[in-house]
């Protein structure tokens, strides 16, 4: 009986692990894709094209900070049982990265750049534009 007890909490821990793993890598997807979105959408000379960008990234961003909660909070939809291990906590609340305060940078400027006015986003002049810009810079390197 007690080995029936050791292989349920091996297996519970390896599917905690495995969504973890999935919901990270599909954040590292979402970066990406709201990275060209915006680049688009920066970049756009078409009305049209533009207001379906803005839907495309406004579903992605929204996506990306549910899946940041998942992550960081144990009562979240996914069910994580057990709280971060301490160096996961350490990737996102501690120097020298302040992962958590970096996504959340980042989804607040692309949700500041969906607010702007579409004359001003098509001009690609506005601040959450220019941050854009450096954020597609910056995931383009990466690879």
């Amino acid at each position: 009986m007690r080995n029936y007890f050791n292989l349920e909490e091996i297996t519970t821990a390896r599917k905690i692990s495995a969504a973890v793993i999935n919901i990270s890598g599909r954040q590292r997807m979402l970066s990406q894709r709201t990275a060209f979105f915006c680049m688009r959408l920066v970049g756009s000379q078409n009305g049209v094209e533009r207001a379906k960008l803005r839907g495309n990234l406004l579903e992605a961003i929204e996506l990306m900070e549910k899946s940041h909660r998942d992550l960081i909070n144990t009562d979240s939809s996914i069910n994580l049982v057990s709280p971060p291990s301490a160096t996961v906590k350490a990737l996102y609340f501690e120097a020298p990265l302040y992962l958590d305060k970096q996504v959340r940078q980042y989804i607040d400027r692309i949700k500041a750049l969906l607010q702007v006015p579409d004359a001003e986003t098509q001009a690609g002049k506005s601040p959450s534009a220019v941050y854009c810009r450096s954020c597609w810079r910056r995931i383009t390197r990466s690879f």
